[in-house]
């Protein structure tokens, strides 16, 4: 009924009468509702899916994050496995570096100055 002016909604009621004019009035609201409806469904579709969208994006974002704390804890792992080699590796270096100055002051490397004797 839109575009239509006062005498052409006036000229429709004398053709149908009031009863179909009301019946007329109550078919365009009728299609202005369901417009309308129809409308607020898209719209509440389309948030709908943004909000999916925005779901799945959190739920991706989690399971990254505990993907990264198991590699992180692997990695901490590997690195307290690596500080224990080290460890013994220090420990050994260390144990060796003692027995070879004992060796040295005990000198029994050196048979030209274990000839000499102790030169006190």
């Amino acid at each position: 009924m839109e575009g239509l002016g006062f005498p052409a909604v006036a000229d429709i009621a004398k053709n149908v009468g009031p009863i179909g004019f009301l019946v007329l009035l109550g078919w365009l609201n009728m299609r202005w509702v369901d417009r309308q409806r129809s409308e607020e469904r898209d719209r509440v579709d389309a948030v709908l899916l943004q909000y999916k969208r925005d779901v799945d994006q959190v739920a991706s974002m989690y399971r990254d994050n505990v993907t990264l704390v198991k590699e992180t804890q692997h990695l901490a792992q590997r690195v307290a496995q690596l500080a224990e080699e080290l460890s013994s590796i220090v420990h050994l270096s260390t144990q060796v570096q003692t027995r070879l100055v004992e060796k040295i002051d005990n000198n029994m490397f050196c048979p030209l100055v274990r000839a000499k004797g102790p030169q006190g």
